[in-house]
């Protein structure tokens, strides 16, 4: 009976110290969290593989951004309204989904530049797709329903 409430004990302290290691983050990615995004509320952070992510309300908008174990900025994801698009990608996606259902909308920077993933409904159809800043469609996909 001791060695399970010895071993409850054990587990627990480390499940606790384990879940307070990974809330806190990377600490270099914190530092470079607290310089580049002032201003941030709700912050929540947690660990994905050897990754750093921090979701946070940034001006209004739920955002993501992602560290590498180093604490570098990888990228960031943000929720954004279709006026907030540049007028580049309005024309490009009213010319391919005109009257079109915008379901997900969220501004995605990174490494390959900026990109816009949007979920569209059109038709009784579903697609995911993926605009280029210039207005470029560089992905699009059917999805079942």
């Amino acid at each position: 009976m001791k060695r399970i409430i010895l071993s409850m004990a054990v587990m627990l302290t480390l499940g606790v110290t384990a879940a307070i290691a990974g809330s806190e983050g990377n600490k270099k990615a914190q530092q470079v969290f607290q310089e580049e995004f002032k201003g941030a509320e709700q912050v929540k952070w947690t660990e994905v593989d050897e990754y750093s992510k921090v979701n946070f309300v940034l001006a209004g908008h739920r955002t993501e951004a992602w560290f590498s174990a180093d604490g570098e900025l990888i990228g960031t994801i943000r929720d954004i309204f279709y006026n907030q698009l540049p007028v580049v990608v309005m024309r490009s996606l009213d010319k391919e989904f005109l009257d079109a259902d915008i379901i997900d909308l969220r501004e995605a920077n990174g490494q390959k530049g900026t990109r816009y993933n949007l979920t569209i409904e059109k038709g009784g159809k579903k697609f995911k797709v993926s605009v280029a800043a210039d207005g470029d469609i560089v992905e699009m996909k059917r999805l079942k329903k």
